[in-house]
């Protein structure tokens, strides 16, 4: 029989508390640094996501007054086999904002604007774009005598021309 001498015993195999409390800090790190270039990430995939239902919205309103000589507020009109149960609100495709038209009663201008659902992007940036092709962006819009305007009635810096 083979027996070590005692400063030779085989040691217990495992972490010490330090060694997995230095590997706990580490990971919280690298989540707490992470984490909002995620979230980052994720909100600029969701108002992707809507500006491009509106430029195809905006395409398709081109086509419906081109035919009609007009523009319209109902989806069901611009969309073949639109399956939606209202036909002036709609979701995106991943539901991450809902889109809504105005159009005015001569059919000669339209607004179209989108705002962020329970599923959409945490930053709550809406998105409009309007029948002379101009895009806005911003938070708490309105859309007020053909333009759009902050709640309050300022027309200052919660919106932006341009969605960048």
């Amino acid at each position: 029989m083979f027996i070590l001498p005692v400063h030779m015993k085989a040691s217990n195999k495992g972490f010490s508390l330090i060694e997995l409390m230095i590997a706990v800090v580490i990971v919280g790190i690298i989540s707490a640094v992470a984490w909002p270039s995620y979230k980052s990430s994720v909100d600029t995939s969701r108002n992707a996501e809507a500006q491009n239902a509106l430029l195809n919205l905006a395409i398709l309103q081109t086509q419906y007054f081109t035919e009609n000589r007009g523009y319209t507020e109902y989806f069901n009109k611009l969309i073949i086999n639109y399956g939606g149960t209202d036909p002036i609100i709609m979701k995106t495709p991943n539901e991450t904002h809902s889109i809504k038209i105005v159009a005015d009663s001569t059919g000669t201008t339209y607004y179209m604007g989108t705002e962020p659902t329970s599923a959409g992007s945490t930053d709550g940036k809406q998105f409009y774009i309007d029948h002379l092709g101009r895009k806005y962006h911003g938070y708490n819009i309105v859309v007020v005598d053909g333009g759009f305007k902050a709640p309050n009635g300022n027309n200052g810096n919660t919106w932006t021309l341009g969605w960048d």
